[in-house]
Order: structure tokens, then sequence, then C-alpha cells
């Protein structure tokens, strides 16, 4: 949304606004984050300004492999013969079926997208991560909302260690 916004400040503004945008815009121009924001002039300015991280982001990959391990942002399609092809569109939107399809990948899957709370019934101030026995490990703790930011270190494909951030402060969890 921040990319699609860039190269269409116009027609793209209002889907970025309404998604938190205003809030990215403002913490990379260095202004309070509640400041008002011109959907042209800032557009420009990020580009002026912060061309570097725009460059850095267009060439992010939409998801990372290791050995044990497969990062996505909300999902892949495993209804597919090879998950591989999933498109870049479902790694960056996909909910649902990505959830109630077995992994048969042999790799665990961490995503976020979707906030734990909707997976997993608990409060949206919950530091629980959502995992299944095939391996998946949801870790959105919908910090837009108000939830919790997860934190996880991986050690050999393991949870070995698991941070959260609330409102509250940080805080170790063993969930």
């Amino acid at each position: 949304m921040f990319l699609a916004w860039l190269d269409n400040p116009s027609d793209r503004y209002e889907h970025y606004r309404r998604n938190g945008g205003d809030t990215t815009i403002n913490s990379i121009l260095g202004r309070p984050l509640d400041a008002p924001v011109d959907r042209v002039e800032d557009a420009k300015r990020i580009m002026e300004e912060a061309g570097d991280l725009v460059a850095f982001i267009r060439q992010m990959p939409f998801h990372v492999e290791t050995k044990e391990l497969i990062f996505v942002h909300a999902g892949l399609d495993l209804t597919l013969d090879n998950w591989q092809d999933t498109t870049d569109y479902q790694k960056v939107w996909l909910r649902t079926p990505f959830h109630e399809t077995e992994n048969q990948t042999g790799k665990g899957i961490v995503f976020g997208h979707t906030p734990t709370t909707y997976l997993t019934g608990e409060p949206m101030e919950s530091s629980k991560l959502w995992q299944t026995p095939d391996g998946k490990i949801g870790m959105d703790g919908g910090a837009v909302y108000g939830g919790v930011l997860h934190g996880i270190l991986f050690k050999n494909g393991e949870i070995a260690e698991h941070h959260v951030v609330s409102n509250g402060g940080f805080m170790a969890s063993n969930d």
C-alpha cells in the first residue's frame, strides 16, 4: 500500500490512509504521528528524503526461506502442487484458505497479516501466538489495533525466545 501510494498518490492515498498510512508517512518525515498529511506533497518529500528506504522496500522479496522455515507476510497457497507458485499478491493478502489448508511443505511457516486474536479467540491484548501441529506460526498481535507486537528468535527452526511489547511495556513470554 505504501508503494502503491508513492506511485500514485492521488488515487491510492485513501486506501493507504484507512490502513494506518498517515502514521507511517509522519514517522518517516519525522513529524508528530497525528500531523495532517498532504497526499501528493508528502509523497514527493518521502521520495526526496527517504529514497534509500523506498528503494530498499522495493527490492524486498515476498517470502524468505531457510532450511527449516518459510517467512511470509500473509500466507501461501497450500492447495497448489508447489507452494512456490503462490502469487506475490496472495503472499501479501491471503487469509482463510491458508489458515485452513494443511501445511505439507516440510517446513514451518511464520506469518502475520491476520491478528492472532481472530485465530485463537484470545483477547487482543493476549501474548499468545497461533501455532498449528503442522507448523504454522501466526505472529500478528494486532498492535495497530491496540494489541501486542511479537518478536521471535528462532534457532534450528524452533522458537528459542518469544518477546512481546504491549501498551504496558516489554515482557518475555513462553507461550
